[in-house]
């Protein structure tokens, strides 16, 4: 099941983590609701980095829309790799 969810990240600060990686914090905002948000990102070439993020889904209000028992059933991590 696929779910689109329009969402805006916005990186307030970026530091150097290691050689090449980077921490970059900032608010990450999906469905209207805005968290907090910092992860760090490895260099993998010129200006391209990738990343790896697991979000804790109920922070932002992304459920599953099936009966109750469903819901507890589904991970509550979200895992995000780019």
């Amino acid at each position: 099941m696929w779910i689109s969810i329009l969402c805006h990240l916005r990186i307030r600060s970026a530091k150097r983590a290691q050689e090449i990686k980077i921490l970059l914090t900032g608010s990450l905002t999906i469905k209207g609701i805005t968290n907090p948000i910092s992860f760090v990102a490895e260099k993998v070439g010129m200006n391209h980095f990738k990343t790896h993020l697991e979000l804790k889904r109920f922070l932002w209000d992304i459920a599953y829309s099936g009966s109750w028992i469903d819901r507890t059933l589904v991970d509550r991590g979200i895992i995000l790799r780019g």
